[in-house]
């Protein structure tokens, strides 16, 4: 029978490796979704199960060949804890990055299989790419305002789960039909740190108006 110190250990190891390589994955990812106690623990074992198979070179050379005696061993079972840390944390995270780019996978089945589905209309449209850089935007709010300016090279947006935001390099006039008609003098851009009050969101493509200046096709 396994001591409570070793039941303790067989526990820990099959959790908290998984668990710090979720949390980092988690950190890595443009976006994140809710989800449920139980989910975190069978995902955390998952992730675990892989981890302890990447390291089972390691644990096999300095920890199962001197599993009677590793208290004799102590900067070997520290040396594996450390590189146990370093694959779940740095793992975890380069996966979330890496898996960001599912999105554009294709055929269609095989992305949904890798990645879930995104939170919001806004994640979609920015992460999968459907706002074209070079295009005009306005952004309508609920009370009738309406910000207009050129998303560009410089441009960026920010997704789930950040509060949503906007960017936009080169500020346009709006017009009373709500079509940009000329950019905004001596304009750094505008920011819309808020887009919770949104409506919708209008995108201008060439030829139907004018492309931002060509000092702003950068990417």
């Amino acid at each position: 029978m396994p001591t409570t110190a070793e039941a303790l250990a067989v526990v820990l190891l099959s959790i908290v490796p998984g668990y710090l390589a979720r949390t980092a994955w988690a950190r890595g990812k443009t976006f994140r979704l809710p989800t449920s106690d139980l989910t975190v623990i069978v995902q955390s074992i998952a992730a675990s199960l892989v981890i302890q198979i990447v390291l089972s070179p390691l644990t096999i050379t300095w920890i199962l060949s001197v599993d009677n005696e590793l208290g004799s061993h102590p900067w070997r079972v520290a040396g594996w804890a450390v590189a146990m840390l370093i694959v779940s944390v740095a793992g975890g995270f380069l996966f979330g990055v890496i898996s960001n780019s599912f999105v554009f996978i294709r055929p269609l089945w095989l992305r949904r299989a890798l990645t879930p589905a995104l939170p919001t209309m806004w994640d979609i449209a920015h992460i999968e790419g459907k706002i074209p850089k070079l295009s005009l935007l306005v952004v309508e709010y609920s009370d009738g305002r309406r910000v207009a300016g050129a998303f560009a090279g410089k441009s960026a947006a920010t997704t789930s789960p950040e509060r949503h935001g906007l960017y936009l390099e080169e500020e346009w006039d709006v017009g009373a039909d709500g079509v940009p008609t000329t950019p905004v003098a001596n304009t750094g851009g505008v920011v819309m740190a808020e887009m919770a009050d949104v409506r919708c969101l209008h995108v201008f493509l060439p030829p139907e108006l004018p492309l931002p200046s060509a000092d702003m096709i950068q990417t």
